[in-house]
């Protein structure tokens, strides 16, 4: 359904800016070139960092030359479970009080099997590296099983474990995982608490660059889709003040 309306508005001349995680992460190259011919926008902002500008930050980034990697933390919920799990809940009150809070949907299992940290790597893969990275090629280990005591005892060491996304140029090419990392304090994605999204994108030329944000909720993802609004507007209306300049020039000629 998401995908023939979509692709309706395109081919009918409409922009269109979701947050659909899914449909961008496997048809989200063929809309993007589907958009391009027809001259209109595709916007996706909200369907990866929630509040956190995560692809404009790849985006500027390459302005500098080739991503080397990049690695984050790009799924709050899980970050508020791993939390409470480490100060003594089961996972049962752990979801239940992140649902409660707003953080997590009635059915949060893509969120606790990595599958949308996953869908958020894919998105990100493609802006970073121009590559649509199959999701089965992507090492994928969730929270659901994962050892309490484990968590535990790092809190104790003073370190934080997080459901880590990471990509990067291996010897045969891409490798992509998403998995529990155990962090020290030192790590900007450790900082990433409660619902709380992080991206650290490196270069190949040694530049680094860190962006946060709040990645679940209804309002950062209302946030990245008027972000996302607010400027295909400015690009619309610079546009048009262009091409009325250069209608005015000609004139003049």
């Amino acid at each position: 359904m998401a995908d023939s309306l979509v692709t309706k508005a395109l081919v009918t001349g409409r922009h269109v800016i979701t947050a659909n995680k899914p449909l961008i992460a496997t048809e989200g190259e063929r809309l993007a070139s589907l958009a391009a011919d027809c001259g209109v926008a595709l916007r996706y902002s909200a369907a990866v960092g929630g509040g956190m500008p995560a692809l404009e930050v790849i985006e500027r980034a390459l302005g500098l030359g080739p991503i080397r990697s990049f690695r984050g933390v790009l799924n709050g919920t899980t970050n508020f479970v791993l939390d409470r799990l480490a100060g003594g809940q089961d996972l049962k009150s752990a979801v239940s009080a992140a649902q409660e809070a707003g953080y997590a949907e009635a059915n949060c299992r893509f969120d606790l099997n990595g599958t949308d940290a996953t869908q958020k790597l894919i998105l990100l893969a493609r802006k970073a590296f121009g590559v649509s990275l199959p999701f089965d090629s992507i090492e994928r280990i969730g929270i659901e099983d994962i050892d309490a005591q484990w968590l535990r005892d790092s809190r104790a060491k003073g370190q934080v474990v997080r459901l880590v996304a990471s990509c990067q140029h291996g010897t045969d090419g891409l490798k992509a995982s998403v998995k529990p990392v155990e962090l020290p304090q030192t790590d900007p994605l450790a900082s990433a608490s409660g619902v709380e999204n992080c991206l650290v994108v490196e270069t190949e030329s040694g530049a680094s660059f860190i962006v946060s944000g709040k990645g679940a909720g209804r309002w950062p993802t209302t946030e990245s889709v008027m972000a996302d609004l607010l400027d295909l507007r400015r690009e619309t209306q610079l546009t048009q003040l262009t091409e009325e300049v250069e209608d005015r020039e000609e004139c003049v000629a």
